[in-house]
């Protein structure tokens, strides 16, 4: 684990000062590749501190599934609900054709 430092240009008064990140890998020159938890995505950073405590993989893969499984929970509802509106739409239209065709039948 690390620290991204957050440079004061970039910050307000009240902002935090560094987020989160776990190291990726290097960059070109001097750079870190960080994966951001806040993000969710890989940054580059050279101004980081490193956390020299053990890291454990374990929580952070499940964090990740977890909000994984919820957006993936959330658009399967949605999709859902709009198969659900297409499907009545859908009725509704074929309702409205069946009556047209029912006045032309009786026309003749």
């Amino acid at each position: 684990l690390l620290d991204i430092i957050i440079a004061k240009p970039c910050r307000k008064k009240f902002d935090r000062k560094a987020t989160e990140g776990v190291l990726v890998g290097y960059d070109n020159d001097d750079g870190y590749r960080i994966w951001c938890k806040d993000l969710r995505k890989v940054i580059r950073s050279c101004d980081v501190a490193f956390d020299e405590k053990p890291l454990n993989f374990a929580e952070i893969c499940e964090e990740t599934c977890n909000s994984r499984n919820l957006q993936k929970n959330d658009i399967e509802e949605s999709s859902e609900s709009l198969i659900e509106d297409f499907t009545d739409d859908v009725s509704e239209d074929d309702e409205d054709e069946n009556e047209d065709e029912d006045r032309y039948k009786n026309q003749d």
